[in-house]
């Protein structure tokens, strides 16, 4: 089986429990400062999880540059031998980087959901511009792994925007539709030719094999 024929997967993970979830404030890359000891914990769990399964080599470790999604995939990245790659862009909550979460979202005078488009803070990326950097993201991943299996450490926002992404849905559908994920949540997409179709002709489908299992905690 060529390298195209082959599925590709991508495994989402949502970094453990992180000082910032505990005092409800917004960090992206600047604010955070880690994990909890409770965290920790969650990260040793879900290396129990890679090492007991055994449908998958992981072929890289990537996470955020938000030092929770770091340190998570540090520890899970260190279970399997291999190095993190911390590369992708944590969410940007602009001048709202460090403040509580009900200021910000008193301030922002709506829902988030409702307006996608309209940044949470002066200088934030709205959702539109999230979840569409999160789609380049995942499909530079695809591209560069074809045939492999690739564990990306991020954020609930990963995860639902890769969702969304994956079930062609606009950023307006966060309204009305949205995805639980939990700390070290891990839900699992892959990649793979459309069956009873020739693999010459490039059609694949993503198809979603497991969605915020955190069995490992129990």
């Amino acid at each position: 089986m060529t390298d195209d024929q082959a599925p590709t997967r991508l495994i989402l993970v949502r970094h453990g429990e992180a000082h910032a979830n505990v005092d409800d404030i917004a960090a992206g890359a600047r604010a955070c400062r880690g994990l909890t000891d409770r965290g920790r914990e969650q990260a040793d769990r879900l290396v129990k999880w890679f090492a007991n399964q055994q449908d998958y080599r992981i072929a890289a470790v990537y996470s955020s540059t938000a030092t929770r999604a770091r340190q998570t995939g540090e520890i899970v990245a260190a279970a399997l031998d291999q190095p993190v790659f911390p590369s992708l862009s944590a969410p940007n909550y602009g001048k709202g980087e460090g403040r509580p979460w009900p200021e910000i979202i008193a301030g922002f005078g709506d829902a988030p959901a409702l307006r996608p488009d309209k940044p949470i803070a002066p200088g934030a990326e709205p959702w539109t511009t999230y979840q569409r950097r999160t789609g380049h993201d995942l499909a530079d991943l695809v591209r560069r792994y074809p045939g492999e299996t690739v564990a990306v450490v991020a954020h609930r926002e990963t995860a639902i925007a890769a969702s969304m992404n994956f079930l062609s849905l606009l950023p307006w559908a966060r309204a009305d539709i949205t995805f639980s994920v939990d700390y070290t949540g891990v839900t699992i997409w892959q990649y793979a030719p459309l069956r009873h179709t020739d693999p010459r002709d490039g059609y694949k489908r993503w198809n979603l094999l497991r969605h915020n299992d955190t069995r490992h905690l129990d």
